[in-house]
């Protein structure tokens, strides 16, 4: 047995006396590590969702927060930020660009009506990343279609149990790296089924002359440990017992003479502890050693030793989150390495509500702020959501936090709830033991063969053809608008291949195009527009894992919530035919057939004289404003905000295509010059209903032409409207303060109650308010965010709906 040298432990930030060598290394290496942790520039990213369950048809809102891994800084100087909606095989269901420079990342992605029952993955990362490295975001949801029967089928039942199959595959991890002979140590065991999901196994360990030394269980998540005090020289292997064969023996790595071992010995409230342990040739020579810790990209710890010697470390220095310690020989090269979970700084985020209760429909507030622990305001971005228990019920988790800041480390992303068999504190521990677990994070062979996402800002491009021929070498000028007078130029390639990188737009936005030889016809012209996104994924078997411990009890709930939901008339409609009879006691929904439309014409529009086109659409009779909204015929509001998507506005068609207006039709009707408009048609009968739902309010087509500034000596135009930056539709919230809405007899049972995906607090708290649905339950408030100084923080609370 090792015995530990008087410890020799000098301190850079106390009084020293030693060698100007010693010092002069310390600096040193202290010196290169940080150069290196500040240039990698690796983020993270987390995503907060308003459920994990939805219904075909609906939309899945979300937000994402993006940091740091290092400094925890806010945006980590990303520009842009893929995310989507994937099937299990890795196809595009629905993809959206987020645009991360302006940190405007919170959206809401629509599932089709169509898309069957199962499983899929809600996926997001950052730019000049992969789509599924561990600082990506892959989030399971399940989609229920009410259209399809009722209960799961066999293909997507899943079990929560999960054990090795044949020929488990099984990793072992020394602490610190290496096995030192001698001394206690911790060995970390991560095992796999066939299939790549983590497995849970028991194991014997042995020497070579058959003595059985200790046994081990790893958990649901293919993790265990255990402790033994190898000598030489012995051999040591591990024997795993597999059902209805002999197992399978697996050796363990063998210990070094040469070899150094960081090790955690205490972690407690107020300090962490190390042993410095060393292979029998060093501890022989009584070798030297330099310690230094790093927590962000910040040192914490610095210190030099002798011998085996423990160092105790304060923990009242160093920030929140996961520390490196990192262990150097006196030839200043790493041999050992550990890391430490430091529990976070407190962060306090206060929920109230001004009621203990309410009752159906009712108006509830919330006040939300976030304070030290001196209780002086703290800035923070968040996430709100209020759901129905009814619906969706919660797992208890009361370590997410600390599972969302370890999530780039852990082999299964930090959303997947369940139950694991080792306690968390044990876990976490598990994970910091030997920095060689995070490389199992990932199969680096799924991506070898894929290309890092750009991160760029989005490229305008696509094919010019001339009767199915490519055009070569012609020069287009672009206009984009609203900037009218701004002309940028391209050139095609030898396949006609043009593209202008670093453009900065959304979605809606409209550039016409123009060649510039005036010899080519553009009616023979075709553009084919390519988008900016990512390709086709394969399957992640390690992160497909995430599904077993979603519960088929909560899968069902859900079903039973939502079954009639398609029936109850949420669509704008159906409801707006029930209020008027609710209210007038008889149906005055305009006659089957009966066409009521006005339309505006560009000489009209020239006539008038009128500066935006939102003044030139309430020319029509019936369009007015209401409550700061334009509406037709005052509007409906829709008691789904999930199906219909909008409030009492109108839907704006351009040129044959639902155009996202963002918070306000008024806003997006004034975005687009009138000059750019060849007409403009408002629907306010049945003939909207070919636009689905979402026109019950009516609709407003505009069909644009080339802007009066071009017209005549500039023509020969095409207008196009390609894929930009992502605008987060309106959550709509029902306004119950209207009488017609708050008494119309129908059922209001949306799961998500309430959703605000932009929500900053700063020096004062801030208020929100929303209103209940119909039916008695218990709402539960999920709040999440990152404060200006890289803090994560996550909250639940609770609210009583009867």
């Amino acid at each position: 047995m090792k015995k530990l040298f008087l410890p020799f432990l000098l301190l850079l930030f106390a009084s020293l006396a030693a060698q100007e060598t010693d010092h002069a290394k310390l600096e040193q290496i202290a010196s290169r590590l940080l150069t290196d942790i500040r240039a990698t520039r690796q983020n993270y990213l987390f995503a907060h969702l308003d459920k994990p369950y939805y219904m075909a048809g609906t939309t899945l809102w979300f937000r994402i927060y993006l940091a740091s891994v290092n400094t925890h800084n806010i945006g980590a100087g990303v520009k842009t930020v893929y995310a989507g909606l994937y099937n299990k095989e890795g196809m595009a269901i629905n993809k959206v660009l987020l645009n991360a420079e302006e940190l405007q990342l919170n959206g809401g992605i629509q599932i089709p009506p169509d898309l069957a029952e199962g499983y899929y993955f809600f996926r997001a990362a950052a730019g000049n990343s992969y789509l599924f490295t561990p600082f990506a975001v892959v989030q399971p949801i399940y989609v229920v279609n009410n259209l399809q029967k009722n209960s799961l089928s066999e293909t997507n039942k899943i079990s929560n149990s999960k054990k090795a199959k044949d020929s488990a595959l099984i990793q072992f991890f020394p602490e610190g790296g290496n096995l030192i002979s001698g001394v206690e140590n911790t060995v970390i065991v991560f095992a796999t089924g066939t299939d790549g999901k983590p497995a849970s196994v028991n194991g014997t360990v042995s020497d070579h002359l058959g003595n059985s030394i200790t046994k081990f269980t790893t958990s649901s998540n293919g993790f265990g440990k255990f402790v033994f005090n190898p000598s030489r020289p012995r051999r040591y292997s591990v024997h795993i017992r597999e059902a209805e064969t002999s197992g399978r023996v697996y050796p363990l790595p063998a210990t070094s003479d040469t070899a150094y071992q960081l090790a955690l010995v205490k972690n407690d409230a107020g300090y962490i502890k190390f042993r410095v342990n060393l292979g029998d040739v060093l501890y022989a020579k009584k070798a030297k050693s330099f310690l230094l810790g790093f927590s962000k990209d910040s040192l914490v710890f610095a210190g030099i030793g002798t011998g085996m010697y423990e160092a105790e470390v304060s923990k009242s220095k160093i920030p929140g989150g996961i520390a490196d310690f990192f262990l150097f020989n006196e030839k200043m090269e790493q041999v050992s390495h550990r890391k430490v979970w430091i529990d976070p700084a407190d962060v306090n985020l206060t929920i109230s509500a001004d009621k203990e209760r309410y009752g159906p429909r009712s108006k509830v507030q919330l006040k939300i702020a976030v304070t030290d622990k001196s209780n002086s305001p703290v800035p923070a971005l968040l996430s709100v959501a209020v759901t129905d228990d009814n619906a969706l019920l919660q797992a208890t988790d009361t370590n997410f936090l600390r599972k969302l800041i370890l999530s780039p480390r852990r082999l299964i992303n930090s959303h997947c709830a369940g139950e694991v068999a080792v306690s968390f504190n044990e876990e976490t521990d598990i994970l910091m033991s030997s920095p060689e677990i995070t490389e199992i994070t990932v199969r680096r062979d799924s991506f070898l063969n894929i290309e890092k996402l750009p991160d760029s800002k989005i490229s305008l491009k696509g094919i010019l053809k001339e009767k199915n021929k490519a055009l070569a070498g012609e020069t287009l000028n672009i206009f984009p608008y609203p900037a009218a007078n701004t002309i940028m130029k391209t050139a095609t390639d030898e396949k006609g291949y043009f593209e202008i990188k670093d453009l900065n737009f959304y979605d809606s936005t409209v550039f016409a195009l123009q060649p510039e030889n005036t010899r080519i016809n553009i009616e023979d012209v075709t553009i084919t527009l390519q988008e900016s996104g990512f390709q086709v994924l394969p399957t992640i078997p390690d992160f497909s894992a995430c599904i077993t411990e979603m519960n088929n009890e909560r899968i069902e709930a859900f079903k039973k919530a939502t079954a009639d939901t398609f029936l109850t008339g949420s669509s704008k409609t159906m409801l707006e035919e029930i209020v008027l009879r609710s209210v007038k006691g008889k149906k005055t929904s305009e006659k089957k057939g009966n066409k009521l439309s006005r339309t505006i014409t560009r000489e009209q529009l020239q006539k008038q004289g009128l500066s935006t086109t939102a003044n030139a659409v309430m020319m029509v009779p019936g369009v007015v404003m209401m409550n700061g909204k334009l509406t037709i015929r005052g509007g409906m509001p829709t008691l789904s905000p999930d199906l219909a998507g909008a409030s009492q506005e109108p839907i704006v068609v351009i040129d044959g295509v639902p155009a996202s207006t963002g918070n306000s039709v008024i806003d997006f009707l004034n975005s687009i010059p009138p000059e750019q408009i060849e007409e403009i048609e408002v629907l306010t009968g049945p003939e909207g209903a070919q636009y689905g739902s979402r026109a019950g309010n009516g609709v407003i087509l505009i069909k644009t032409g080339l802007p009066q500034f071009l017209s005549g000596k500039k023509e020969n135009m095409v207008i196009i409207r390609p894929k930009g930056y992502h605008v987060s539709p309106e959550f709509y919230i029902p306004d119950y303060s209207n009488e017609k809405v708050r008494y119309a007899g129908f059922k209001d049972n949306r799961s998500t109650i309430y959703w605000n995906g932009d929500v900053f607090v700063g020096k004062e708290p801030l208020s929100l308010s929303f209103y209940t649905a119909d039916t008695a339950s218990t709402y539960t408030v999920t709040i999440m965010g990152i404060t200006d100084k890289g803090a994560i923080i996550y909250k639940k609370t609770k609210i009583n709906r009867n």
